[in-house]
């Protein structure tokens, strides 16, 4: 639960709750008759079967001791009550009596329950034989190869220490079956376990399998209260009405943090070994596919939110307080807004509400003619916040008979890429979409992940104070674009003026061309790239009269081996302050034919600045660079790095991102990062470099570039 969420259950009075409870009371049971008006036989006294009209009994009741009726007819002993006088007056404390059931019935419900059963059995075994991972199945065997094994013992005491001669025979028998068992078993094990090994165990299995997992004997188990979803399920199956309950898990407590490496490492970091034998399968397999390489990916990742985008219900039932203060606050926020009195048949109130880690959305009924979610926004916002420095972004929107309103608590948690690769629409964007070169920058305020073609996007600004994780976010583009693309296709060019203190120095992948610390080497190399290797690919191009960028001539020369040549430079603004006016002016006119000219020939740029603002760099740079994002900036931030006027939300945790892509609208983006630390960084890098090493490849190396290859000091290649 949110720190908001949890300030409104402490802080809110009994009176608001109770004044919720009495009104949802109301709309679920309402009065059978209008205020004023009462039922018409209240003023008569059924308990003792007569009228209370002042009477006495012997004054309105007639003496039946003879039996006969009006006209001497006979009528039968049930008048002889007072209540038989009418038959509107039933006597309430006579209750009626239990009918017996009827034994076809019993012998139906009978039936019916072990119908129900075996269905629920029948679900679980197949579940599990549907759901085990190869881990589990090599797991399950062994287990059951060593039972085998002892029951094999067994016979074979039998047998040496003597029985009858009956039993000796059928000892030799159940000892020959047991044989014929576990030689099966064995060879099954043997099959899993080598195809484990050679493929890797590529289960779509919910739940982390990391290498050095071995199942949980919970999952063996079966619940009581999954017995319960499935007779409802089956109910339904044969016609009832039943009710499944498949509401999610609860939600992790958010992450309070005030550094992403003091973050606590939540996940197991694969088995050293286990990853040795899949480098090599790898090496013998050679494994090219994008979507072998994402299952490998999704395998080998640090998970820390997994849920970041599932929907935990806020119910009556099991969260009675909260539910009813979000219906009596937002009830409230609505009433501010209306300035008339609101019938009671049109009043609003909550229909159904949920949270999940990055809002909360509560749906109440819509109010005829009142419509202005602007201001339902503002006082929702107002009532939710609780101390002056909270955070509290409302978003409402009018559809169908309901207000539909997204309050986001702007709690801090961390997703990472691992997290991001086992959402469904991730995969099936990395596998089965056209994108060349996919990469997914994080996730809405909303919980959906965004994935983009970075073979669209050519050059970006990514700007943010210092510490605002910046350069983390420009990390984690790298990785996932060397993680998909091999060396032979995608390298990098790394200017850094933090030197020894730079993020990039553990960023040790063989797509990295140089990496240097050094400044007083940036203009040379960005020198190189214009003037040499930009004038060697135009002259390779030319060749092809036809051919207008890069993609098109590898198309067209498959056989021929040109890199993306991504050019980083951090702390833009720092760099440029260092600089002679002559140096400053030459800077601005390798970065203006940096973003102008080169992208089409393969030779892009990656600007990671403080601030955007032109006398530090350059306003042609920054107006033809499509792709910007302000990270964790200010309103004034937000502003001039998106060149936009106005960004409705307040980004105030690491990785939190104002962004636009060129014509579309500027969007919230919480960045994913790759681990919790530099140390788990490097551990990750290792890994991919080594599944390149395994895969193998041919690192292009251009002519015009020696000089960047030969530089030395704190270069390294």
């Amino acid at each position: 639960m949110s720190d908001i969420l949890k300030k409104l259950e402490s802080s809110a009075s009994d009176d608001v709750v109770n004044k919720s409870k009495l009104k949802m009371d109301r709309i679920k049971n309402p009065p059978m008759y209008e205020d004023g008006m009462g039922d018409m036989f209240d003023d008569f006294d059924l308990m003792g079967g007569g009228v209370s009209s002042g009477l006495d009994n012997s004054e309105h009741t007639m003496d039946m001791g003879t039996g006969m009726g009006i006209g001497g007819i006979h009528t039968p002993n049930t008048l002889d009550t007072p209540s038989s006088i009418n038959p509107f007056f039933n006597n309430p404390m006579q209750q009626p009596q239990e009918t017996a059931k009827d034994p076809e019935d019993e012998i139906w419900d009978f039936i019916k329950t072990v119908i129900k059963t075996i269905w629920s059995g029948t679900k679980k075994v197949f579940k599990f034989l549907t759901t085990r991972t190869l881990t589990q199945w090599v797991h399950l065997l062994s287990r059951i190869l060593i039972g085998e094994c002892v029951a094999i013992g067994l016979w074979l005491l039998l047998i040496i220490f003597g029985v009858e001669r009956i039993l000796f025979f059928r000892t030799i028998k159940l000892l020959v079956h047991t044989l014929v068992y576990t030689g099966v078993t064995v060879l099954a094990f043997t099959f899993v376990a080598d195809y484990k090994l050679k493929n890797g165990d590529t289960s779509s299995n919910n739940d982390q399998q990391s290498f050095n997992n071995t199942p949980d004997y919970d999952d063996f188990e079966i619940m009581d209260d999954e017995y319960e979803d499935d007779y409802e399920e089956f109910d339904d199956v044969e016609g009832g009405i039943g009710y499944n309950d498949t509401t999610t898990s609860n939600l992790a407590d958010s992450l309070d943090f005030s550094d992403f490496n003091s973050m606590y490492d939540t996940t197991n970091s694969p088995n050293d070994n286990d990853f040795d034998s899949l480098i090599q399968a790898i090496s013998e397999n050679k494994i090219g596919d994008r979507s072998r390489l994402y299952d490998i990916y999704a395998r080998i990742l640090p998970n820390y939110t997994p849920d970041f985008d599932e929907r935990k219900p806020i119910t009556e039932a099991e969260n009675s307080k909260l539910f009813h203060i979000i219906n009596s606050y937002c009830t409230d926020a609505i009433h501010a807004t209306t300035g008339r009195k609101i019938e009671e048949d049109d009043d609003t109130y909550l229909m159904e509400a949920f949270q999940t880690k990055s809002y909360l959305l509560a749906k109440m009924k819509r109010i005829p003619g009142v419509n202005n979610t602007t201001q339902i926004a503002n006082e929702v916002a107002s009532f939710f916040k609780q101390d002056y420095d909270d955070h509290c972004y409302v978003t409402v929107e009018c559809m169908g008979n309901a207000y539909i309103i997204k309050i986001y608590t702007m709690e801090n948690f961390m997703v990472s890429i691992g997290d991001l690769l086992k959402h469904k629409d991730v995969e099936k964007e990395v596998k089965e979409s056209d994108m060349t070169m996919p990469v997914v920058l994080g996730i809405t305020d909303t919980g959906k992940p965004v994935v983009r073609d970075f073979k669209s996007l050519e050059s970006f600004i990514i700007a943010g104070m210092p510490r605002s994780g910046k350069s983390w976010v420009m990390l984690e583009i790298l990785t996932q674009l060397s993680m998909f693309n091999s060396p032979e296709d995608v390298q990098f060019i790394i200017l850094d003026p933090k030197g020894e203190m730079s993020d990039y120095k553990v960023f040790d992948l063989p797509h990295v061309l140089c990496w240097c610390g050094d400044t007083k080497k940036f203009l040379p190399i960005m020198r190189d790239l214009v003037e040499r290797e930009y004038t060697a690919r135009c002259n390779q191009f030319g060749t092809d009269e036809n051919t207008v960028n890069i993609f098109e001539y590898r198309d067209k020369n498959p056989e021929v081996k040109i890199p993306l040549i991504y050019l980083v430079l951090e702390e833009v603004v720092s760099f440029s302050q260092t600089l002679t006016k002559e140096e400053k002016e030459e800077f601005d006119a390798l970065m203006i034919k940096l973003a102008t000219k080169l992208p089409a020939s393969g030779i892009r740029m990656l600007l990671v600045p403080h601030v955007t603002k032109h006398q530090f760099l350059n306003k042609t740079v920054t107006d033809v660079i499509p792709f910007r994002a302000s990270v964790k900036g200010d309103e004034e931030h937000i502003k001039s790095t998106l060149g936009i006027k106005n960004f409705p939300r307040t980004l105030l945790n690491k990785g939190d991102m104002a962004l636009k892509i060129d014509t579309e609208p500027a969007c919230y983006i919480k960045a994913p990062v790759i681990s919790h630390s530099n140390t788990t960084n490097k551990d990750i890098y290792n890994r991919i470099k080594r599944i390149w090493d395994a895969q193998g490849y041919e690192k292009h190396i251009s002519p015009a570039l020696l000089r960047v290859y030969e530089l030395d000091g704190t270069i390294r290649r």
